[in-house]
């Protein structure tokens, strides 16, 4: 898996346009030559107003569906995001006629769509969108109790998401 670095920034009114080209937050995810269970693929959210780390994913190891597990600043195990891999879009990422989705869970809990606190879908493209463009679009309903940074974590693990199973090897990384 390609490595990635994602940096997001915003203006706040009592900020100079010089600071506005330091990023705040930054999606980290070094090169890792996973295999099988070995050296798997992890993502780092750094805050750079707080010189901090606010968490990790790490992108479990698992024979067919996908299972990412999110820690917060503390290393402390928060939610486990899992997929289908029977999933048409999975199947097919550039099939435009299936949503896929990928619910989160509490830690340790048991994977049944009952006990989901939130999901991630990609969502159902129509054919204009399709031939016009390759972006994809996804909708993400976060636990209710979820702090800031852990909402944060999970956008980053949809960026994540995106970046693995849905788009192409051979696109400029961004």
């Amino acid at each position: 898996m390609r490595p990635f670095k994602m940096k997001l920034s915003w203006k706040t009114n009592d900020q100079s346009q010089e600071n506005f080209d330091k990023p705040n937050i930054t999606f980290n995810k070094p090169f890792r030559w996973a295999c099988c269970c070995f050296c798997r693929p992890e993502m780092y959210g750094i805050n750079h107003e707080e010189e901090k780390q606010f968490g990790r994913i790490l992108d479990e190891w698992s024979i067919c569906n996908p299972n990412f597990n999110i820690y917060d600043q503390n290393n402390i195990y928060k939610y486990k995001i899992s997929g289908n891999c029977c999933q048409c879009g999975l199947i097919c990422p550039n099939c435009a006629c299936s949503e896929t989705k990928f619910f989160i869970y509490e830690a340790n809990a048991a994977e049944t769509p009952s006990n989901a606190v939130g999901n991630i879908t990609r969502r159902v493209k129509d054919c204009l969108k399709s031939m016009i463009s390759d972006a994809d679009q996804f909708d993400i309903y976060f636990p209710k109790n979820a702090t800031a940074y852990e909402k944060l974590m999970i956008i980053g693990n949809t960026l994540m998401i995106d970046y693995t199973y849905f788009e192409e090897e051979n696109q400029d990384d961004f």
